[in-house]
């Protein structure tokens, strides 16, 4: 086992840093394979470490069984954010749409990332925003995208091409980490309200390739 401090966790895919450095102590259980089993934040008496053969860091001072909601959470998160990383790396392949869209998925990398640092230190997940559209902006457009975007309701579909559906397989992992929160017993509402808003955020960048896929004009989002 190899125990590492990291004193300031910032991550900037988009100049946005976290509100404050994301400080917590890293325990890399090594494998016979060299694989990185887990990768969790903590420190806790040997005793204790003792006391769970599967044990990892919920916090500075504890060690829970890797079956505990929140490490749980946690590795949903991990995979999601890694799957966004994904679709980043797929998405608008030949470079022929607008940049918004590429900035909204570093968007929703930043969310993600928002989240996991909220339920790690406890802090309270801030204002989040996609394509400069805050929540109540991205709930009004997913609620009603004829009105706001000239588009009505979408539902998955080959013609709509490799881009909907990268996004698209996007949001139906971000939707099942929202059920498993839920499936878990976690009470923190402001997580749960922003996995339910991510979904949606999601949808709406899903629309808004769909328009500028069109030959649409979406150079007014987030006004």
């Amino acid at each position: 086992m190899i125990d590492v401090i990291i004193d300031s966790f910032q991550y900037s895919p988009r100049n946005q840093l976290f509100t404050q450095p994301f400080p917590f102590l890293v325990n890399i259980d090594i494998t016979t394979t060299g694989e990185i089993d887990t990768l969790e934040g903590g420190s806790a008496p040997a005793a204790e470490q003792a006391s769970f053969p599967d044990g990892t860091y919920l916090d500075a001072n504890t060690v829970v069984s890797k079956s505990h909601p929140r490490i749980f959470l946690r590795g949903k998160l991990d995979t999601l954010i890694s799957s966004t990383v994904l679709v980043q790396t797929g998405f608008d392949g030949n470079n022929k749409l607008p940049a918004v869209l590429r900035n909204g998925l570093s968007d929703i990398n930043v969310w993600l990332w928002q989240i996991l640092q909220a339920e790690v230190s406890g802090e309270a997940v801030p204002a989040q925003s996609l394509c400069g559209m805050n929540a109540e902006a991205i709930r009004l457009v997913s609620h009603d995208p004829m009105k706001y975007l000239g588009q009505g309701h979408i539902v998955p579909d080959v013609a709509l091409g490799p881009n909907v559906a990268l996004l698209n397989w996007l949001r139906a992992q971000a939707r099942e980490v929202e059920v498993a929160y839920v499936q878990v017993g976690m009470e923190r509402e402001d997580i749960l309200a922003s996995l339910n808003r991510l979904s949606s955020a999601i949808y709406v960048l899903m629309l808004l390739t769909v328009v500028a896929e069109s030959g649409r004009d979406i150079s007014k989002v987030g006004l």
